[in-house]
């Protein structure tokens, strides 16, 4: 699946640059495409999540749970946490990569768009990394890299 995907970003970072205009792709719900089996799947779903994204930096995200019992609680939550620790990433680039599949104007977008996402979780990363790093080795403090073996006996 990782191959895939990465063959698929590999395309989409060629140098085929589209001219994509501004105007908004066909207003269909996001199951319209969807094979069949998976849309009669989805019919069922317990949860649904909506992102919701403007230009300018505004979004908002809506949620409707159509269910209550403890499956549904322990199961949202874990996607939440999913989402959140970025377990669903391979997915989020699945659904992209075939969104930009059945709308060749937009792959530039798309690779743009991953482009971006990996460029701030680098950079997130590198954060990260700078901010657990130490400023004084805790051996240091104690005098542990003074003592010898013999010490310990």
């Amino acid at each position: 699946m990782i191959h895939i995907i990465l063959n698929k970003i590999a395309q989409l970072w060629s140098n085929n640059k589209a001219i994509i205009s501004d105007s908004p792709v066909e207003n269909k719900t996001p199951t319209d495409d969807i094979l069949p089996d998976l849309s009669d799947s989805l019919d069922t779903a317990c949860a649904i999540f909506a992102l919701y994204i403007r230009e300018d930096g505004e979004f908002a995200i809506t949620s409707e749970i159509t269910r209550n019992n403890e499956a549904v609680m322990d199961m949202t939550g874990t996607i939440l946490h999913m989402i959140n620790s970025g377990l669903l990433s391979e997915y989020f680039l699945k659904s992209l990569h075939l969104w930009a599949d059945e709308n060749p104007e937009y792959q530039p977008l798309v690779r743009d768009v991953i482009k971006k996402w990996k460029m701030l979780y680098d950079e997130e990363m590198i954060d990260t990394e700078s901010q657990s790093a130490l400023a004084i080795d805790p051996s240091e403090v104690f005098s542990l890299k003074s003592l010898s073996e013999g010490d310990f006996k």
